[in-house]
């Protein structure tokens, strides 16, 4: 009796089957492995960093009290995505994450204190600690921007004042300008500091965008401080390379003096 050969396609096609789940495996643990790069800790400060940035940008075209008071999403996310890739790609900026190197608080994107009078009808609600006041046009806004009050404290001889924050990054300069309507308040405060500090610069360059990480130290209240700055230059979805370091010599004792060249 003749024996027919075993048909082999069914063999290849199935040892074809175990290849690609092995690199689909692979890629895919590749690929986690990468997005566990980034600690969440650092993820929402750089969350904060794109909206302050893209709230900077705003600014250099029109007064940011001129501008709409939600900060565009896709601006945000565009420079997030600037920010998470030199994080990724670069050694020397996860090391810089160590001193705490992000955008200095300047504009608010987040914090502002009103101050209004005590004789305001509706200031007996807020001094019993409610986050829903007897000011309807006040609660609209806490409401809609999902506002906070942390506290209400004493200003002066006539006046008290809110200190909110809010659960978004926003534009408070522009929000200020509506709380201004609300009768009863005087004044309204972004709490922007008048020091200087670290900070993260970006401006769009041809091709994909160019980023400075500042680092101040020393005495800068006395007029005596120090800097040192990293640029980076990040093409539009792929490539990040560190252009230039420059400024003062860094301490010994900073970690930052530590960091690893690209």
């Amino acid at each position: 009796m003749k024996i027919r050969p075993r048909n082999k396609l069914p063999i290849l096609a199935w040892l074809a089957f175990l290849l690609f789940l092995s690199f689909s495996s692979l890629a895919q643990r590749q690929a986690t492995d990468k997005a566990q790069v980034i600690p969440q800790s650092v993820s929402a400060k750089l969350q904060r960093d794109a909206a302050r940035l893209a709230l900077r940008m705003l600014n250099d075209s029109k007064s940011l009290e001129h501008q709409n008071i939600v900060i565009p999403g896709y601006k945000i996310d565009e420079l997030y995505k600037v920010l998470v890739l030199i994080y990724e790609e670069s050694p020397t900026a996860r090391a810089l994450e160590k001193c705490d190197i992000h955008t200095f608080p300047d504009p608010s994107i987040d914090r502002m204190v009103v101050v209004f009078k005590k004789s305001a009808p509706w200031a007996q609600s807020i001094k019993r600690g409610s986050q829903i006041t007897s000011q309807q046009q006040l609660n609209v806004l806490l409401s809609k921007y999902q506002l906070n009050i942390e506290k209400s404290v004493n200003w002066d001889d006539t006046h008290d004042a809110l200190i909110l924050r809010a659960g978004e990054p926003l534009n408070m300069a522009a929000l200020g300008v509506v709380f201004l309507k609300i009768q009863g308040v005087v004044k309204v405060e972004t709490g922007v500091p008048e020091t200087t500090g670290n900070d993260i610069t970006a401006r769009p360059v041809k091709g994909g965008w160019e980023v400075t990480y500042i680092l101040r130290f020393g005495g800068h209240i006395s007029g005596k401080g120090k800097m040192h700055a990293w640029k980076f230059r990040v093409v539009e979805g792929s490539a990040v390379k560190l252009l230039k370091e420059s400024g003062d010599k860094l301490p010994r004792w900073m970690d930052c003096a530590k960091v690893e060249k690209n």
